[in-house]
Protein backbone atom coordinates (compact mmCIF):
# COMPACT_ATOMS: atom_id res chain seq x y z
CA UNK A 1 0.00 0.00 0.00
CA UNK A 2 2.93 2.18 0.66
CA UNK A 3 4.30 1.85 -2.74
CA UNK A 4 1.00 2.69 -4.68
CA UNK A 5 0.86 6.12 -2.30
CA UNK A 6 4.39 7.21 -3.44
CA UNK A 7 5.43 8.72 -6.74
CA UNK A 8 7.56 5.33 -8.26
CA UNK A 9 11.03 6.54 -9.50
CA UNK A 10 13.37 5.26 -12.42
CA UNK A 11 14.65 2.28 -10.27
CA UNK A 12 10.99 0.89 -9.35
CA UNK A 13 10.23 1.29 -13.14
CA UNK A 14 13.13 -0.08 -14.11
CA UNK A 15 12.79 -3.10 -11.40
CA UNK A 16 8.74 -3.04 -12.83
CA UNK A 17 10.36 -4.08 -16.72
CA UNK A 18 13.65 -5.95 -15.33
CA UNK A 19 12.55 -8.72 -12.71
CA UNK A 20 9.63 -10.59 -15.26
CA UNK A 21 12.50 -10.47 -17.65
CA UNK A 22 14.85 -11.76 -15.37
CA UNK A 23 13.17 -15.26 -15.73
CA UNK A 24 14.03 -15.22 -19.13
CA UNK A 25 17.43 -14.51 -18.56
CA UNK A 26 18.61 -17.65 -20.77
CA UNK A 27 16.00 -17.77 -23.73
CA UNK A 28 16.15 -14.14 -24.19
CA UNK A 29 20.07 -14.14 -24.92
CA UNK A 30 19.58 -16.69 -27.19
CA UNK A 31 16.87 -15.62 -29.84
CA UNK A 32 19.15 -12.05 -29.27
CA UNK A 33 22.29 -13.82 -30.49
CA UNK A 34 20.56 -15.64 -33.09
CA UNK A 35 19.44 -12.68 -35.17
CA UNK A 36 22.95 -11.79 -35.25
CA UNK A 37 23.46 -14.50 -38.46
CA UNK A 38 22.32 -11.93 -40.69
CA UNK A 39 26.23 -10.04 -40.35
CA UNK A 40 27.44 -12.68 -42.58
CA UNK A 41 24.29 -11.10 -44.72
CA UNK A 42 26.27 -8.12 -45.55
CA UNK A 43 29.81 -7.46 -47.39
CA UNK A 44 30.36 -4.09 -47.30
CA UNK A 45 27.30 -2.97 -49.55
CA UNK A 46 23.52 -2.62 -49.22
CA UNK A 47 21.00 -5.40 -49.98
CA UNK A 48 19.21 -3.63 -52.78
CA UNK A 49 17.98 -6.78 -55.63
CA UNK A 50 15.28 -5.26 -58.50
CA UNK A 51 12.16 -5.42 -56.28
CA UNK A 52 13.83 -3.45 -53.36
CA UNK A 53 12.24 -0.51 -51.69
CA UNK A 54 15.14 1.47 -49.99
CA UNK A 55 14.80 5.28 -49.20
CA UNK A 56 18.33 6.57 -50.75
CA UNK A 57 17.71 9.83 -49.58
CA UNK A 58 15.09 9.35 -46.41
CA UNK A 59 14.48 13.07 -45.82
CA UNK A 60 13.59 13.61 -49.27
CA UNK A 61 11.39 10.44 -49.61
CA UNK A 62 9.70 11.76 -46.51
CA UNK A 63 8.75 14.83 -47.40
CA UNK A 64 7.32 13.85 -51.03
CA UNK A 65 4.48 11.63 -48.69
CA UNK A 66 2.91 14.06 -47.57
CA UNK A 67 1.75 15.79 -50.98
CA UNK A 68 -0.09 13.99 -53.60
CA UNK A 69 2.79 14.80 -56.21
CA UNK A 70 6.13 13.62 -56.21
CA UNK A 71 8.69 15.03 -58.19
CA UNK A 72 11.45 12.43 -57.03
CA UNK A 73 10.77 10.29 -60.49
CA UNK A 74 11.32 11.83 -63.73
CA UNK A 75 9.06 15.26 -64.22
CA UNK A 76 6.99 13.82 -61.51
CA UNK A 77 3.92 11.72 -60.42
CA UNK A 78 0.92 11.34 -58.11
CA UNK A 79 1.74 10.27 -55.03
CA UNK A 80 -1.64 8.64 -53.27
CA UNK A 81 0.00 7.22 -50.02
CA UNK A 82 2.39 7.55 -47.38
CA UNK A 83 2.18 3.92 -45.84
CA UNK A 84 5.64 3.62 -46.37
CA UNK A 85 6.43 6.76 -43.69
CA UNK A 86 7.45 4.49 -40.72
CA UNK A 87 9.98 2.89 -42.84
CA UNK A 88 11.51 5.60 -44.53
CA UNK A 89 11.58 7.07 -40.65
CA UNK A 90 13.61 4.29 -39.45
CA UNK A 91 16.28 4.70 -41.75
CA UNK A 92 15.83 8.25 -41.76
CA UNK A 93 16.41 8.07 -37.82
CA UNK A 94 19.25 5.10 -38.11
CA UNK A 95 21.39 7.08 -41.33
CA UNK A 96 20.62 10.96 -40.68
CA UNK A 97 20.06 11.47 -36.99
CA UNK A 98 22.73 8.62 -35.37
CA UNK A 99 24.88 9.21 -38.46
CA UNK A 100 25.41 5.19 -39.72
CA UNK A 101 26.09 4.47 -43.07
CA UNK A 102 23.25 2.61 -45.33
CA UNK A 103 24.66 -0.47 -44.70
CA UNK A 104 24.29 -0.05 -40.86
CA UNK A 105 21.21 1.73 -41.33
CA UNK A 106 19.78 -1.36 -43.19
CA UNK A 107 21.28 -3.92 -40.78
CA UNK A 108 19.58 -2.04 -37.82
CA UNK A 109 16.41 -2.00 -39.38
CA UNK A 110 16.85 -5.92 -40.70
CA UNK A 111 18.15 -6.92 -37.00
CA UNK A 112 15.37 -5.10 -35.27
CA UNK A 113 12.55 -7.06 -37.75
CA UNK A 114 14.20 -10.05 -37.34
CA UNK A 115 14.24 -9.59 -33.50
CA UNK A 116 11.05 -8.39 -33.06
CA UNK A 117 9.17 -11.17 -34.95
CA UNK A 118 11.22 -13.67 -32.68
CA UNK A 119 10.79 -12.47 -29.29
CA UNK A 120 7.46 -11.63 -29.81
CA UNK A 121 6.44 -14.85 -31.48
CA UNK A 122 7.98 -16.29 -27.61
CA UNK A 123 6.04 -14.48 -25.51
CA UNK A 124 2.80 -15.19 -27.92
CA UNK A 125 3.84 -18.77 -27.25
CA UNK A 126 3.95 -18.67 -23.51
CA UNK A 127 1.03 -16.79 -23.49
CA UNK A 128 -0.93 -20.05 -25.01
CA UNK A 129 0.53 -22.25 -21.80
CA UNK A 130 1.02 -19.64 -19.17
CA UNK A 131 -2.99 -20.91 -18.24
CA UNK A 132 -2.33 -24.25 -17.80
CA UNK A 133 1.36 -24.55 -17.25
CA UNK A 134 2.51 -21.64 -15.81
CA UNK A 135 6.93 -21.02 -16.66
CA UNK A 136 8.51 -24.06 -16.34
CA UNK A 137 11.50 -25.07 -18.17
CA UNK A 138 9.62 -26.82 -20.36
CA UNK A 139 7.47 -24.24 -21.85
CA UNK A 140 10.42 -21.92 -21.90
CA UNK A 141 12.09 -24.60 -24.32
CA UNK A 142 8.77 -24.08 -26.30
CA UNK A 143 8.47 -20.93 -26.93
CA UNK A 144 12.54 -20.65 -27.84
CA UNK A 145 11.46 -22.90 -30.73
CA UNK A 146 8.96 -21.38 -31.28
CA UNK A 147 11.09 -18.09 -31.85
CA UNK A 148 14.11 -20.25 -33.46
CA UNK A 149 11.50 -21.77 -36.12
CA UNK A 150 9.38 -18.34 -36.79
CA UNK A 151 13.16 -16.43 -37.63
CA UNK A 152 14.73 -19.49 -39.17
CA UNK A 153 11.93 -21.30 -41.29
CA UNK A 154 12.69 -20.43 -45.21
CA UNK A 155 10.16 -18.35 -46.31
CA UNK A 156 11.49 -15.32 -43.38
CA UNK A 157 15.19 -15.86 -44.54
CA UNK A 158 14.71 -15.97 -48.36
CA UNK A 159 12.41 -13.19 -48.04
CA UNK A 160 14.02 -10.84 -46.22
CA UNK A 161 17.18 -11.61 -47.84
CA UNK A 162 16.95 -11.68 -50.82
CA UNK A 163 13.03 -9.98 -52.00
CA UNK A 164 12.91 -7.43 -49.26
CA UNK A 165 9.68 -5.77 -49.21
CA UNK A 166 7.33 -3.85 -47.25
CA UNK A 167 5.27 -6.88 -46.19
CA UNK A 168 8.37 -7.79 -43.97
CA UNK A 169 6.87 -5.52 -41.33
CA UNK A 170 3.61 -7.35 -41.04
CA UNK A 171 5.69 -10.87 -40.87
CA UNK A 172 8.05 -9.09 -37.87
CA UNK A 173 4.76 -7.81 -36.31
CA UNK A 174 1.96 -10.12 -36.53
CA UNK A 175 2.92 -12.70 -33.25
CA UNK A 176 3.13 -9.42 -31.53
CA UNK A 177 -0.72 -7.91 -32.58
CA UNK A 178 -1.75 -11.35 -31.86
CA UNK A 179 -0.37 -11.15 -28.56
CA UNK A 180 -1.62 -7.83 -27.54
CA UNK A 181 -5.03 -8.57 -29.26
CA UNK A 182 -5.59 -11.95 -27.03
CA UNK A 183 -4.02 -9.97 -23.98
CA UNK A 184 -7.37 -7.20 -23.92
CA UNK A 185 -9.34 -10.21 -24.38
CA UNK A 186 -8.21 -11.77 -21.20
CA UNK A 187 -9.19 -8.57 -19.12
CA UNK A 188 -11.95 -6.86 -21.08
CA UNK A 189 -13.53 -5.76 -17.59
CA UNK A 190 -10.31 -3.02 -17.13
CA UNK A 191 -10.94 0.00 -18.45
CA UNK A 192 -7.43 0.90 -17.85
CA UNK A 193 -6.17 -2.21 -19.92
CA UNK A 194 -8.51 -1.88 -22.48
CA UNK A 195 -6.58 1.78 -23.01
CA UNK A 196 -3.17 0.66 -22.31
CA UNK A 197 -3.64 -2.47 -25.63
CA UNK A 198 -5.30 -0.14 -27.20
CA UNK A 199 -2.29 2.32 -27.86
CA UNK A 200 -0.44 -0.38 -27.65
CA UNK A 201 -2.21 -2.02 -30.76
CA UNK A 202 -2.12 1.47 -32.18
CA UNK A 203 1.67 1.72 -32.13
CA UNK A 204 2.14 -1.62 -33.50
CA UNK A 205 -0.09 -1.09 -36.39
CA UNK A 206 1.58 2.60 -37.39
CA UNK A 207 4.84 0.59 -37.30
CA UNK A 208 3.21 -2.26 -39.61
CA UNK A 209 2.31 0.29 -41.85
CA UNK A 210 3.97 0.15 -44.68
CA UNK A 211 2.22 -3.91 -45.41
CA UNK A 212 -1.40 -3.10 -43.32
CA UNK A 213 -1.39 -0.62 -45.98
CA UNK A 214 -1.97 -3.09 -48.24
CA UNK A 215 -5.60 -4.67 -48.95
CA UNK A 216 -4.41 -8.40 -49.82
CA UNK A 217 -2.24 -8.30 -46.21
CA UNK A 218 -4.76 -6.26 -44.03
CA UNK A 219 -7.63 -8.15 -44.86
CA UNK A 220 -6.31 -11.24 -44.48
CA UNK A 221 -5.29 -10.22 -40.58
CA UNK A 222 -8.72 -8.77 -40.03
CA UNK A 223 -10.41 -11.66 -41.16
CA UNK A 224 -8.14 -13.94 -38.75
CA UNK A 225 -8.90 -11.86 -35.76
CA UNK A 226 -12.35 -12.03 -36.30
CA UNK A 227 -12.43 -15.36 -36.32
CA UNK A 228 -9.97 -16.03 -33.24
CA UNK A 229 -12.47 -13.53 -31.72
CA UNK A 230 -15.65 -15.60 -32.45
CA UNK A 231 -13.85 -18.77 -31.24
CA UNK A 232 -13.42 -16.95 -28.04
CA UNK A 233 -16.76 -16.05 -27.82
CA UNK A 234 -18.30 -19.51 -28.32
CA UNK A 235 -16.32 -20.26 -24.80
CA UNK A 236 -18.27 -20.98 -21.86
CA UNK A 237 -15.67 -19.70 -19.67
CA UNK A 238 -15.89 -16.20 -21.54
CA UNK A 239 -19.76 -15.93 -21.14
CA UNK A 240 -19.89 -12.98 -18.57
CA UNK A 241 -16.72 -11.34 -20.46
CA UNK A 242 -18.99 -10.89 -24.13
CA UNK A 243 -20.79 -7.90 -23.57
CA UNK A 244 -17.42 -6.16 -21.74
CA UNK A 245 -15.08 -7.53 -24.92
CA UNK A 246 -17.45 -5.46 -27.22
CA UNK A 247 -15.70 -1.93 -25.51
CA UNK A 248 -12.18 -3.68 -26.41
CA UNK A 249 -12.94 -4.71 -29.88
CA UNK A 250 -14.93 -1.77 -30.57
CA UNK A 251 -11.84 0.78 -29.47
CA UNK A 252 -9.17 -1.50 -30.82
CA UNK A 253 -11.38 -1.52 -34.40
CA UNK A 254 -11.82 2.53 -34.29
CA UNK A 255 -8.25 3.53 -33.27
CA UNK A 256 -6.22 1.56 -35.36
CA UNK A 257 -8.09 2.14 -38.39
CA UNK A 258 -8.43 5.89 -38.29
CA UNK A 259 -5.10 5.99 -39.86
CA UNK A 260 -5.43 3.34 -42.77
CA UNK A 261 -9.04 4.41 -43.30
CA UNK A 262 -7.88 8.09 -43.78
CA UNK A 263 -5.05 7.13 -46.07
CA UNK A 264 -7.34 4.60 -48.21
CA UNK A 265 -9.89 7.67 -48.74
CA UNK A 266 -7.19 10.13 -49.39
CA UNK A 267 -6.04 7.50 -52.11
CA UNK A 268 -8.80 6.68 -53.42
CA UNK A 269 -10.09 11.06 -53.80
CA UNK A 270 -6.34 11.40 -55.78
CA UNK A 271 -6.53 8.56 -57.93
CA UNK A 272 -10.32 9.43 -58.76
CA UNK A 273 -8.79 12.56 -60.04
CA UNK A 274 -5.54 11.61 -61.83
CA UNK A 275 -7.92 8.94 -63.54
CA UNK A 276 -10.85 11.92 -64.50
CA UNK A 277 -7.96 14.09 -65.43
CA UNK A 278 -5.89 11.62 -67.39
CA UNK A 279 -9.26 10.21 -69.11
CA UNK A 280 -10.07 14.21 -70.18
CA UNK A 281 -6.92 15.13 -71.86
CA UNK A 282 -6.65 12.02 -73.29
CA UNK A 283 -9.81 11.75 -75.12
CA UNK A 284 -9.18 15.45 -76.01
CA UNK A 285 -6.26 14.91 -77.72
CA UNK A 286 -7.64 11.73 -79.95
CA UNK A 287 -10.81 13.73 -80.83
CA UNK A 288 -8.31 15.45 -82.76
CA UNK A 289 -6.68 12.53 -84.48
CA UNK A 290 -7.78 11.79 -87.84
CA UNK A 291 -7.23 9.07 -90.22
CA UNK A 292 -6.35 9.48 -93.65
CA UNK A 293 -9.38 9.01 -94.87
CA UNK A 294 -10.57 12.07 -93.09
CA UNK A 295 -12.80 10.48 -90.77
CA UNK A 296 -11.73 10.94 -86.78
CA UNK A 297 -10.56 8.03 -85.66
CA UNK A 298 -12.24 8.12 -82.37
Amino acid sequence: MRFLLTRPTAKHCASAILVPLNSHRISLPVILIAGSVITFWFRGMILYFWDTTFPFNPPAAMASYFWPWSDLISTGVPLVGNYALPYFGLVYFFHNLLGLSFVAAQFCLYYMLFEMGGISMYFLFLRQVLPRFGHPAEAKLGALAASLVYMFNPYWMVYLWQSFSLEAFLYATLPLILFLFQRGLSNVSSLRNNLQVVFALVAVTLFAAPAIGIPAFSIPLIVGLAIFYLCWLTLRSNAKKRVASLRFVSLAAIWTSSYHIRLSMRSRIYSYCCWHTTTFWTRHSMDRVESPSGFRTF
